[in-house]
């Protein structure tokens, strides 16, 4: 349709990142878009200021830090994390 706006909004399931199961990351991770985790993070874990920024931590995925993500009202529950 000629002059229709796309839509900044990220649809269901894309994510732009993916943590394999086989992955261990040791450090602070800034991300924006959507991150998909299966292995482990170790550290903290921030969403770029401003982006729009999904973050999902599959049942093999851990983080053992800080996850800094911006959370809305419609969000489930934060995972939980070992610090």
């Amino acid at each position: 349709m000629l002059g229709k706006k796309k839509q900044s909004r990220r649809p269901a399931g894309q994510f732009d990142t993916l943590i394999s199961a086989k992955t261990s990351i040791a450090g602070d991770l800034q991300f924006s878009g959507g991150l998909h985790v299966d292995g482990k993070i170790h550290g903290k874990v921030v969403a770029e200021e401003g982006s729009s920024a999904v973050l999902r931590i599959s049942e093999v995925g851990e983080i053992e830090g800080n996850p800094a993500i911006g959370v809305t009202d419609d969000a489930f529950p934060a995972p939980k994390t070992t610090i």
